[in-house]
């Protein structure tokens, strides 16, 4: 028996509920839409995050995570950096984070400073897992429980975390493109064009360009960035137009009620003919008419029969009595 947590049952967690019949039905309100909408929402911008985590760390095995925490002014203050050496001269891949070190480690004494593209791209790393998992847990929520109840704390919950995703996304966008479009890579302890000349010895060094605008991953980042953040607006609205629907009237379509509401007609209409085919169909003394010893008036005829009777019977013990017995009629002339 599959367990209950929450008041979800996980026995409703099946592979079925992919299937087209059921997952783009038209028995909930909104369901379609909420579908395709949070799935584009949270595709492009997961896609704008690993665009952004490319640029980053290219091939290096260094997680997004580590990424975003290393650009926080405490981790700095906690764990300052190490003085790069020689030995980080050997980079694998094109990045902004390996550029860094390569050039530093070409040049001893030399300073990359490309903290502001690395910090906005790792911010938008954030975004894309926030927004992800928000309408990611919506949408599957919806699939597996959409009828479930919810009380008022989740639902403002989910307002709170939909609201918020339009914020990050918003001011991801805007930070992230300025950056890209007016900044570009410092450098200190030698001249800019001393550091294009080591920068031209690492291998492919055309798709990571000193200039943020000139790297074609940035870019695209960027514009798969702003998409999903209208998206991700969209989403929010479709929420909330969702989470009043189910609060008035329930997570059914208005069709799909209307439907319950004819069946739940049509069978008390045959409950009832079924009862009344069960009955005796017996009909009522009015309905039947007089009976063969029922006179009109509903005395017995049987009962006036006993009474002229016993008239007759008094009549004829007083003749008696007196002499002069009752005498019958002559019979009639043959």
């Amino acid at each position: 028996m599959a367990p209950v947590i929450w008041g979800l049952d996980l026995k409703e967690m099946q592979w079925s509920k992919f299937k087209s019949g059921y997952m783009w039905n038209t028995d909930y309100h909104l369901r379609r839409t909420k579908f395709i909408v949070y799935q584009l929402a949270m595709i492009l911008c997961v896609v704008s995050e690993s665009l952004g985590t490319a640029v980053l760390s290219g091939k290096s095995h260094a997680s997004p995570f580590l990424v975003f925490f290393k650009n926080l002014p405490l981790y700095y203050i906690l764990l300052p950096p190490r003085t790069a050496t020689a030995t980080s001269t050997n980079c694998p891949s094109t990045d902004y984070l390996n550029e860094q070190k390569f050039i530093e480690g070409k040049q001893p004494g030399t300073h990359v400073h490309n903290n502001d593209y690395i910090g906005a791209a790792s911010y938008n790393i954030f975004v894309g897992i926030w927004v992800a998992f928000i309408f990611g847990s919506a949408f599957f929520f919806d699939l597996f429980w959409p009828e479930r109840r919810e009380i008022r704390g989740v639902r403002k919950a989910w307002r709170i975390t939909s609201v918020m995703s339009c914020a990050f996304t918003l001011s991801s966008a805007i930070v992230f493109t300025v950056i890209t479009a007016t900044r570009r890579v410092h450098v200190e302890g030698v001249s800019y064009a001393r550091a294009e000349v080591l920068a031209s010895q690492w291998p492919k060094r055309k798709s990571n360009p000193f200039e943020y605008r000139k790297n074609p991953r940035a870019v695209a980042s960027i514009v798969f960035l702003w998409i999903g953040t209208i998206f991700t607006w969209i989403s929010t609205i479709i929420l909330y137009l969702s989470l009043s629907h189910d609060e008035k009237v329930g997570p059914k379509s208005g069709h799909a009620r209307d439907a319950e509401k004819a069946s739940v007609a049509s069978e008390s209409v045959a409950t009832e003919r079924n009862a009344a085919s069960a009955e005796p169909t017996v009909p009522p003394a009015a309905a039947r008419g007089p009976s063969p010893a029922t006179d009109v008036d509903g005395t017995t005829m049987a009962s006036d029969r006993g009474v002229r009777s016993m008239d007759v019977d008094k009549e004829h013990e007083s003749g008696v009595r007196n002499g002069s017995p009752l005498q019958s009629h002559p019979p009639a002339a043959q």
